[in-house]
Formats: structure tokens, sequence, C-alpha cells
């Protein structure tokens, strides 16, 4: 979801990678937007649900004709899926993204809505098991680039967990005193991610996928489970 006609990056941001075709996401432009309008083609005015039901079956029962021709064709697969995805979307996405308002509106409301989220979680028991996550795309330098305002800054930034196993009310690492490097307990984004996977019960250095020749797994060849803010 972006508010920018092309987000910089473009289909690199959601696109599958190495996964299968049916983890490709889909780009939503939520700027000026009503909800009927958040992704394109969504209704069909000639025909009723139950007929566009029709369609989507029909459609997939011959896709998977064709497909069992074939050896192995990961792109008619994931077309099936898409096929199945879109039908639903139809009567889902109008509702699901009427939600874009304001950022300065959705801003202020940010902290309110993660503490009822903490809350709820916690008051139903189910914040042991659930891993709740927060983080942004960089931290920001301290200081200003010119007319550009603050820059991207990837050296020292921080990213909160809470639940799913990790220790409350801890804090790990620290940054120099600009807020600009981070100079103790450092954690690279690999680490974070191989620690994320560990609180799911998955060992990263196991959680491989075959593409092109060669097993990739999530974390590349790199990563270490943070222990110390495991609870």
């Amino acid at each position: 979801m972006s508010p920018r006609a092309q987000p910089r990056g473009k289909a690199a941001n959601w696109g599958n990678s190495f996964l299968p075709g049916a983890y490709n996401g889909c780009y939503v432009n939520v700027g000026q937007m009503h909800p009927e309008r958040a992704l394109r083609d969504l209704k069909n005015p000639l025909l009723q649900r139950g007929e566009l039901r029709e369609q989507a079956d029909l459609l997939a029962q011959l896709n998977k004709v064709h497909l069992k021709r074939q050896v192995k064709d990961q792109n008619l697969e994931a077309s099936i899926q898409a096929m199945e995805m879109a039908f639903r979307m139809q009567f889902a996405a109008p509702e699901v993204f009427d939600i874009v308002g304001g950022h300065a509106r959705l801003a202020k409301a940010c902290d309110q809505g993660i503490a009822a989220l903490l809350k709820d979680l916690k008051q139903r028991g189910m914040l042991d098991e659930t891993l709740v996550i927060w983080g942004g795309e960089f931290g920001r330098a301290p200081t200003s680039e010119g007319q550009k305002g603050r820059d991207h800054d990837h050296y020292g930034y921080t990213v909160w967990m809470a639940g799913g196993g990790v220790k409350a009310g801890y804090s790990h690492g620290a940054t120099c005193n600009f807020g600009l490097t981070a100079v103790e307990d450092r954690v690279h984004v690999h680490d974070l991610h191989a620690t994320i996977l560990h609180l799911m019960g998955l060992n990263h250095e196991k959680l491989t996928y075959r593409y092109s020749g060669r097993d990739y797994r999530l974390t590349d060849v790199h990563g270490d489970v943070v222990k110390e803010v495991i609870a």
C-alpha cells in the first residue's frame, strides 16, 4: 500500500522473488482514492456473484486440465491461484481498504491503536503466542541534508517486539550519543530475521527453497539468533 503513483523500487517491493507465484503481492495506491477503486476492474456490471463464481470455477478447471499436461509450470500454477484470489477480492477488497484516510490522522491514532492491540491480546490470553513486530523502513540521521531534510540512516534504528516469547521491558543494544550508529550489541537485519523465525519455531538454517539451481533461505547465508531478547 502506497500513496505514490509508483513506489521507488516498483515491483521489487511486492514481487514473489524465489517463492511460488501465489506469494506475489498486489500493489494498491491508497492516495486520495475511494475504497471501491482500491484495485482496478473489481466489479463486473454484467454478471452477478453466482455467475462470477461459475466463471471462475470453469477457468480453474480448464487451467488444471492444461496443467496436468505440463511437467511443471510455475506461471500457470500462479495464474490459477491468482484467478481464485481475484474472485474473492472482488467482494472483500472494498471493505478491506476502507481505512486509508489522511496520513496525519492515522499517525496520531498510531500509538492508541498499538496500545489497544497489545492490551486486547493480553486480555484474551493470546499475547504469549502472538509475536507483534513494529519497525520502519529506516532510521533517520540526526543531521539535516540541507533542503532535503534528514536522510535515511540504516546504521542505527529501532525495531520492537512484544509477546511471542520475547522478554518484556527489555532493551537490547544502543546507538552512539548522536543516535546515528549502533555501537552496543549490534543486531544485523539477518540476525533480526533469524530471531523472528526462531520465535516462530523455525530454524532459519534449515528453512530453504530451491531456486535457479541453488538453495535460498530467508537470511541467505547469515544471521544468528539474538538469545538475549528471548524470555
